[in-house]
């Protein structure tokens, strides 16, 4: 069945089996990120700054992403043994 020109079928994101739910955040901010850089470097330095900002906050979320999931695992291990 097709509604709105999309099919019914799990799309072009089957492709690309890295791209889960939980990634598509990071990437969203990444474009942005980039995109924002790349605007700050033809449209005035405001935007390059705001740029390199989001940059370093996708560095940060993705080590607390990481932190945090190595967190809940180690939770888990030492709740299961008592």
């Amino acid at each position: 069945m097709i509604m709105g020109g999309f099919s019914d079928h799990q799309g072009y994101l089957d492709l690309l089996p890295w791209v889960v739910n939980e990634n598509t955040g990071l990437i969203i901010l990444l474009l942005l990120a980039l995109t924002t850089f790349y605007a700050g470097i033809h449209l005035g330095w405001r935007l390059f700054i705001v740029g390199i900002f989001l940059g370093l906050a996708l560095i940060g979320a993705t080590y607390l992403e990481e932190f945090v999931w190595i967190s809940k695992k180690c939770n888990f291990f030492l709740f299961s043994i008592f």
